[in-house]
């Protein structure tokens, strides 16, 4: 059991890593070709690459009717939730937006423990609100007079907003389809239906042509593959963590993705860190080790 562990608190670190990089490079890859040539190639990738992986498994995704409806289900709220994360991140600065997201760390909890019964250890709790609790820090801002400043409603936080319950939904779910059949089939099946829905899209918007879709791939190839590797590699290390360890738990390790895309802005973006912010995000980094360290 403890090696099993072990590995699900690897596998949530893996998806950190992959969705902090990966929403940095979503922000400089939706304001350059759009929201839904993104999640198009994403999409493609992830249902390419996983194929010849979850092919052998496909009888259990169509083997019990509400397994099917689940894996489809998930794949659409992650298309929607998709576009208002993309959204949020190609309109606001990733400084903001990310902060933002971390919402969906309480909401999964609540959700895993209100409808599957999962149990967090007193010490889990604290870990995990004290990542919310260095969140607050690393968003909010003093003014020069030293007095906190209202919440700023800010361009993208309002989609941010939006795409929290989504997320929160993801992670849940997420966690019980993997359970259900596997975590690379699920996350072909997302891949695909993610590429479909976008395609779709852009056909009835009329962008679609060989020009509009190639010259993309011929002008940002590195952008495009760097994303999607990002991408679809942190859907899939979090699919495997939710199988190994507690849902509430692979979310709270996770979440340090949004301290990671944070300081991929201030740095590369040359944004100011304050010496608040600089307080939460070692509150999130203690978080999330204490809770790693529980759990594993």
């Amino acid at each position: 059991m403890r090696g099993m562990a072990l590995f699900g608190i690897l596998a949530a670190l893996g998806a950190l890593v992959g969705w902090g990089v990966g929403d940095f490079l979503i922000q400089r890859l939706t304001r350059r070709i759009g929201n839904f040539r993104t999640m198009l190639y994403g999409g493609s990738f992830g249902f390419l690459v996983l194929t010849p992986f979850a092919w052998s498994h496909l009888p259990d995704a169509f083997g019990a009717w509400q397994d099917t409806v689940l894996l489809i289900g998930i794949s659409s709220v992650v298309f929607f939730n998709a576009f208002f994360n993309f959204e949020a991140l190609r309109k606001g600065k990733i400084a903001v937006i990310a902060p933002v997201l971390a919402l969906e760390l309480p909401l999964t909890a609540l959700l895993a423990v209100a409808l599957i019964g999962e149990r967090l250890t007193p010490g889990q709790v604290v870990a995990i609100l004290a990542v919310v609790v260095g969140f607050f820090f690393v968003v909010r801002q003093k003014s020069a007079d030293g007095s906190w400043r209202k919440p700023s409603f800010e361009r993208g936080v309002a989609y941010a907003i939006i795409g929290v319950f989504g997320l929160a939904f993801y992670n849940f779910t997420i966690g019980i389809s993997s359970r259900a059949t596997e975590p690379v089939l699920t996350a072909w099946v997302i891949g695909g239906t993610v590429a479909i829905l976008s395609f779709i899209t852009l056909l009835v918007r009329r962008e679609v042509s060989a020009k509009s879709l190639i010259q993309p791939l011929r002008k940002y190839p590195g952008l495009i593959l760097a994303e999607s590797v990002c991408v679809v590699g942190a859907g899939l290390c979090f699919a495997y963590a939710t199988t190994l360890i507690p849902i509430s738990v692979a979310t709270g390790v996770s979440e340090g993705y949004v301290v990671l895309s944070v300081m991929l802005g201030l740095l590369i973006n040359r944004e100011k860190l304050r010496r608040s912010q600089l307080f939460g995000v070692g509150i999130v980094v203690l978080g999330i080790l204490g809770l790693a360290w529980m759990t594993a």
